[in-house]
């Protein structure tokens, strides 16, 4: 069990990258409308598959076969393979490489890595401070664990305990 929540937490990192370099891709660049419609819809199915391993690493499903989201990485890789502008060159035996910076990865929101640069979330006044800072956070969480359960990644049950979790009031399960 413990092998495979590393693995799943191995393959949500790679989505959530993908997806934030993807995400960094449809805000910056200029694409044929054509091309605009295949990236949202990559991107779509591939925060839907991150939303499943998340819910799966978290306690909300059964550990599934990876299948799915071998597949999404496997489309997203050979999709941005043929974009120069999203790769750099690789290591010394392989060729391109998905372009990854650190400011990228500061930006990577780890629930909705798919709307890392697309979310227009600017700071107020005087939200600079740790307090209001946190408050925000934590709002943030409630609302995508809203999303997750509007999309049908999160049942109902799933979406309260996870609540639970984030509010500092879940409960140990009762001996019995």
């Amino acid at each position: 069990m413990r092998g495979d929540l590393i693995s799943l937490n191995a393959r949500a990192g790679e989505v959530a990258l993908e997806l934030l370099a993807w995400d960094k891709y449809r805000t910056t660049e200029d694409r044929d409308p054509a091309d605009a419609l295949e990236i949202e819809g990559l991107i779509e199915r591939g925060a839907a598959c991150f939303g499943r391993v998340l819910s799966t690493i978290h306690g909300g499903r059964e550990i599934q076969s990876p299948r799915e989201s071998d597949e999404w990485l496997k489309e997203s890789r050979v999709r941005w393979s043929g974009r120069p502008e999203m790769t750099e060159k690789g290591t010394f035996l392989g060729g391109r490489k998905l372009r990854v910076t650190e400011a990228d990865i500061a930006r990577l929101d780890r629930v909705h890595p798919d709307r890392s640069f697309s979310a227009t979330t600017t700071p107020r006044d005087g939200e600079n401070d740790t307090h209001s800072a946190a408050a925000t956070d934590l709002a943030g969480q409630l609302e995508r664990l809203g999303a997750l359960r509007t999309e049908g990644v999160l049942s109902e049950e799933e979406f309260r305990a996870a609540k639970a979790r984030v509010l500092g009031t879940a409960r140990p399960p009762a001996a019995g």
